[in-house]
């Protein structure tokens, strides 16, 4: 299976770096200026799981067409990021993004048609320390994907790949469904980029302050509330896992949404606690703390652009 990368950050990167170190045919989509510091020192990887470092084939306007594209961009680059697969794409050609949140499925069933579109979850700690350089900051390295809708067919190709590549150092998980996968994650990720990003503090911190739990919880049960209106229910097992990984005392997790604006950067915030607002007011579901999140993160927003 031949396949195309975009992007080459922390997600991209490491599986992209894990995929050549199996054997795999891969080409990343880069940034000029990026291109051209992995043509020249090539990738390298540094990760509790085992670290790696070679060469790293960059597509060009001679390569393609592909047969599985990944994307692993950030949701407010994917306009873009779509015309610049385009060309790389033929009919049937599979694609399978990364993105956080949901939003992005329709967007890119109206730009590119022609693809044949997979869902897909990361779970996975990783950052990059300049181009190239991808540092896992984890042991947790899990991929999923599958059809949008249970009982529809797994591709051959992708089960070829995700056997051959599946390891002590990724994960790869094939799903009947993976938009329930998609949306259960969205809970989990809305409700620790709304807690930590009002509080700006990570969960220890917000567990000591007053009533500091009980907005945990009620963010998590409007995230809830909004992902079983619109026909996913989250299985019980993982909502009592996400309880406890939300309200663990001394816990130093934040939310990439919340790091992001410590350090000045556009944030996902339309495509995930926007989304879920809009959802929630098309379905009639009060959600008071999202919505008090949103306008907190949406104000950061505004300033940053008027700077």
């Amino acid at each position: 299976m031949k396949i195309l990368i975009l992007g080459a950050g922390g997600v991209g990167g490491y599986l992209g770096a894990r995929f050549i170190q199996k054997g795999q045919q891969v080409e990343f989509l880069l940034r000029p200026n990026t291109a051209a510091v992995v043509q020249r020192s090539g990738l390298s990887l540094r990760s509790p799981l085992g670290d790696w470092s070679g060469s790293g084939d960059i597509a060009d306007t001679q390569s393609g067409p592909f047969d599985l594209v990944i994307l692993s961009c950030k949701a407010f680059d994917l306009d873009a990021a779509l015309q610049d697969v385009r060309p790389f794409i033929q009919r049937g050609t599979y694609i399978l993004p990364l993105l956080n949140g949901v939003q992005h499925l329709d967007r890119i069933s109206q730009t590119l048609p022609n693809a044949r579109l997979l869902g897909g979850v990361a779970h996975i700690g990783a950052t990059t320390e300049g181009p190239g350089k991808i540092v896992h900051l984890n042991k947790l390295a899990t991929f999923l994907a599958g059809p949008l809708q249970n009982g529809a067919p797994i591709p051959d190709g992708l089960s070829e790949l995700f056997a051959e590549t599946d390891g002590d150092d990724l994960t790869m998980q094939l799903v009947d469904d993976a938009s329930h996968h998609m949306w259960t994650k969205l809970v989990f990720l809305a409700t620790l980029a709304a807690s930590t990003c009002l509080h700006d503090a990570d969960i220890g911190t917000i567990l000591t302050r007053t009533d500091g739990k009980q907005l945990i919880l009620n963010l998590l049960h409007e995230a809830q509330r909004i992902s079983a209106s619109e026909g996913f229910d989250l299985p019980a097992g993982d909502l009592t896992r996400y309880r406890e990984q939300l309200t663990e005392p001394g816990s130093t997790a934040t939310a990439s949404m919340l790091r992001d604006m410590r350090a000045a950067r556009s944030t996902e915030v339309e495509h995930i606690l926007g989304d879920l607002v809009g959802r929630a007011i098309r379905n009639n579901i009060e959600t008071p703390n999202l919505v008090a999140a949103l306008l907190h993160v949406r104000a950061y927003e505004q300033q940053r652009a008027s700077a």
